[in-house]
């Protein structure tokens, strides 16, 4: 009666013996027990693989990101990795070798933290965590492949984080110098540029960053900087806001440097530009906060010194004692600190031309420089200067095309030597020093002769050293252990001392996608044969906050990893993650005061009619509203006690229809009736089955369980067969999963009518109630594995996936295929296998892609190969 796809040989689990491990019989029960229900199939799962086995399939490599063992899933945890959890028990109900697996992020500063506070060994509590965390995703009724568990604070993990490190520093990627750096005080340690905030706070403590000068590690990511860019055109399957915020970070422009003579010093101040010609009507030049001129000078004039320092002040510029010559005009120009001119984007210096640029206005206006309110251009020059004029009047220059203009003035400075083109980046080098213990040793030891010299692979991994506690934060814990410190020197075998800064942990999270593929290799990272066979990852999942750091570090790890023969990621231009779902939050109901908005306990709430007041003052009106959760909203849900009262099923079902994966979830509690009303309304269609089926004779049963041509069951069975065609697409899409409920809502309606109308064939019902399940299954293990032994089968629900009559039962699924314009890979698209070229030219003409870099173009030629799209452009 139900169509299914095929096992392919495969071989599907049985569950002969499951009706007498289970405490369920097929008996009417009009009030399904879903927490026995699922406790009962948990506990038979922990030694009943609930799958079927295939090792010869499709990879589908299905990954959310791996969480710190603070000791507590929260309700983002049990979202993400429900969704991934589904997403992976679809794909190998469709015959896929799936990759689900789950490790911990346990390098950090909270481990560290507790450590100190409690008087316990960081390791000690990051172990007893991870351990409290597992147990969790048991209640969640979450699948991971723990035979590729990892922890990165496992020597046998960072030995390989140290690894690539040396691999980094052959290869001159990774190297140490003095630099003025972030320093977290609260946290005390440094962060890297990434980890401050627009408003110059840290990322984890929140506190107002502090300037230091030390030496430190650095990795080279900037050499990666046009691969990081240009590559983010091949995902189309990643949201633009996360594109978008990488494309803004890396930060290119391609401008020109132009040197100002310092007047009385012998010195120039460099500045970068991206509109040369404004040179003409500049009034000022403008450093930012950590330019070489401007801390020169706050160590001579403790009034500046003062002024950088105070929070209050830092919107305010400062003038320095000193002037720059216009190179062109031959005009002193006065020099300022700036607060808006950033010290990671080009020279940290600028010219101010107000009538050219907003900021440079509003700072001048504030800062009382004298300014023309038109144009200067030809007005001021030098006898030098006037060279670049060719004669011509201002008159007449003020008619010369920009380009033109920029042109003369660019080759100008450029016969002086004082301009040079250059392409410039925000994005600079990674610095990866922490001076904390907690954390990956870099794999250095220095040597009064040799310098800094890098620990043989053979000595890998340098470990940490076991302590009882960790004490009071300042240097480095490390730097405080002698015996650990003190060594040998690999290079002379003269005294040498350890590194004690540790490695930041986003090294740790930026390649672990690979090790999950070979977690017990203990020659390298990752085998290049399981790496280039698994990789890249096809679904990643987690926070749009990771958008900057951890997911441009992976990619820059990725790319290196390549580089260094680990893997061959060509055909994906070594892009790690070929789709990444960004799932939205979990935002709790807060109740606030009218009067003032202060933030109340529920327990403080009474409701009266349709509104809510205080208990100790009735008068009091209260208002609710929908917040991110938070300890001080009192707005959290304890994931364990929730699932302990609903059972995992139910909250499973209600995180995906309460939202689009995408969407921010309002977690209502009383929302969550509405799921289990409808799981029971399943339940009591099934068991209504059963009772028609035993009252039927055995020639009756034999006929009427036939699905016969009649109008209502055709219809039944359309509708049956529509429901799979919907779910496979939102399955698939990911971002409509929310639909697959409520499409299983419509089909439960439809089959309780049909048992109503005795006109519908018995069989025609019994087959949609077996799609039902079976289709919900991925989303509701438990439940759906219950009626699924209860429709009679002994076979696993998740043997295979029903093919729906509406389509084609063996279409080939669609490709992804690189499109390259004029020689350079623009895009990649997913399209149906097609033959006819112009019909392929077509396809790509049509999707959002082909439209934004074709629409003016005129195609000249097209090759269409196998693997790649090629297009030749006018």
């Amino acid at each position: 009666m139900l169509k299914s796809v095929g096992t392919n040989g495969r071989k599907v689990p049985k569950i002969a013996s499951l009706c007498n491990f289970l405490k369920f019989n097929k008996n009417i029960h009009s009030n399904p027990d879903f927490l026995a229900i699922a406790e009962n199939w948990k506990s038979y799962w922990k030694s009943h693989y609930p799958f079927v086995k295939n090792d010869k399939g499709k990879k589908k490599y299905i990954l959310s990101m791996f969480p710190y063992p603070s000791g507590l899933l929260h309700i983002g945890h049990v979202r993400v990795y429900t969704i991934s959890d589904i997403l992976s028990r679809y794909y190998r109900m469709k015959g896929y070798k799936v990759i689900h697996p789950m490790g911990w992020d346990a390098f950090g500063l909270p481990a560290e933290n507790a450590a100190i506070e409690n008087g316990i060994s960081a390791s000690s509590w990051t172990y007893e965590n991870i351990k409290k965390m597992k147990e969790q995703t048991y209640h969640m009724n979450i699948y991971f492949d723990w035979d590729r568990e990892i922890s990165t604070c496992n020597p046998d993990y960072y030995k390989w984080s140290q690894y690539l490190f040396l691999q980094m520093f052959h290869k001159g990627l990774a190297y140490q110098a003095e630099a003025t750096v972030n320093w977290d005080p609260v946290d005390c340690t440094v962060l890297a540029n990434e980890q401050v905030d627009s408003h110059g706070r840290s990322w984890r403590s929140g506190a107002i960053v502090e300037k230091k000068n030390l030496r430190q590690w650095f990795l080279k990511i900037s050499d990666y900087s046009d691969q990081l860019l240009d590559d983010l055109e091949t995902l189309p399957k990643w949201p633009d806001k996360v594109k978008k915020m990488q494309r803004n970070w890396i930060g290119r422009t391609t401008g020109f440097e132009i040197s100002f003579p310092l007047l009385n010093d012998k010195e120039t101040l460099t500045v970068f530009t991206t509109k040369p010609e404004t040179i003409i009507d500049v009034s000022f030049i403008a450093l930012s906060k950590n330019h070489k001129l401007v801390l020169l000078e706050s160590q001579k004039d403790p009034s500046l010194a003062e002024h950088l320092r105070n929070e209050s002040l830092l919107d305010k510029g400062y003038q320095l004692p000193c002037f720059a010559k216009n190179p062109v005009t031959g005009k002193a120009l006065p020099i300022f600190y700036a607060p808006y001119v950033l010290d990671c984007y080009g020279t940290g210096a600028v010219m101010g031309a107000p009538i050219h640029d907003r900021r440079d206005f509003e700072f001048a206006k504030r800062n009382n420089i004298i300014f023309s309110k038109e144009s200067c251009i030809g007005s001021y020059f030098t006898n030098e200067g006037k060279e670049l004029l060719n004669h011509h009047d201002s008159s007449n220059l003020m008619d010369i095309k920009q380009k033109m203009l920029q042109q003369k003035i660019v080759s100008y400075l450029e016969e002086k030597k004082l301009a040079k083109r250059v392409k410039n980046y925000r994005l600079k080098d990674w610095l990866i020093s922490r001076q904390r213990f907690w954390g990956t040793p870099i794999p250095m030891v220095h040597c009064e002769t040799c310098g800094a010299v890098p620990v043989p692979e053979s000595e890998l991994p340098v470990k940490l050293p076991d302590l009882d506690k960790i004490y009071e934060k300042g240097t480095s814990p490390l730097s405080n252990l002698e015996t650990w410190m003190k060594t040998t020197c690999p290079k002379c075998h003269g005294p040498a001392t350890r590194e004690t800064d540790t490695m930041d942990t986003f090294v740790d999270s930026s390649w672990y996608y690979f090790r999950f593929l070979d977690s017990k290799n203990s020659e390298l990272p990752v085998g290049l044969a399981s790496a280039s066979s698994l990789m890249p990852v096809d679904i990643y999942i987690g926070g749009v906050e990771h958008s900057i750091l951890h997911l441009l570090y992976s990619r820059f790890f990725s790319k290196f990893m390549k580089d260094i023969g680990l893997w061959n990621g060509d055909k994906y231009l070594n892009e790690p993650f070929t789709q990444l779902i960004t799932q939205g939050m979990v935002h709790g109901l807060t109740y606030t005061t009218m009067s003032d908005e202060r933030i109340l306990n529920p327990k403080e709430v009474q409701k009266i009619g349709d509104e809510y007041f205080l208990i100790s003052n009735p008068k009091e009106k209260v208002q609710l509203s929908y917040q991110k959760m938070s300890k001080s909203k009192h707005n959290g849900v304890d994931p364990i006690r929730t699932i302990q009262k609903y059972g995992s099923d139910i909250i499973r079902a209600y995180i995906i229809f309460s939202a689009p994966v995408e969407g921010v979830l309002l977690w209502n509690e009383n929302a969550i009736m509405g799921t289990k009303r409808w799981l029971t309304k399943i339940w009591n269609c099934v068991h209504q089955l059963l009772e028609r089926e035993k009252k039927m004779s055995d020639a009756m049963r034999q006929t009427k369980l036939t699905i016969v041509d009649d109008h209502n069951s055709r219809k039944l069975e359309s509708q049956y067969n529509e429901f799979i065609s919907q779910c496979s697409a939102h399955y698939e899409n990911v971002f409509s999963l929310n639909l697959v409920i409520s499409d299983a809502m419509k089909l439960t309606n439809n089959i309780a009518d049909a048992l109503k109308n005795n006109k519908v064939n018995i069989g025609t019902i019994k087959a949609s109630l077996e799609v039902l399940v079976k289709c919900i299954a991925p989303i509701i293990p438990c439940f759906s594995s219950e009626c699924w032994l209860l429709l009679g089968h002994n076979s696993s629900v998740y043997s295979n996936w029903p093919i729906s009559k509406n389509k084609k039962e063996n279409m080939e699924e669609p490709v992804t295929i690189p499109v390259q314009i004029n020689g350079k890979v623009r895009f990649k698209i997913e399209m149906p296998k097609l033959n006819d070229e112009n019909e392929i030219l077509n396809f790509v003409l049509e999707t959002n892609d082909g439209k934004r870099w074709l629409s003016n173009k005129k195609v000249l030629k097209s090759f269409v190969k196998q693997k790649i799209i090629s297009l030749v452009t006018d």
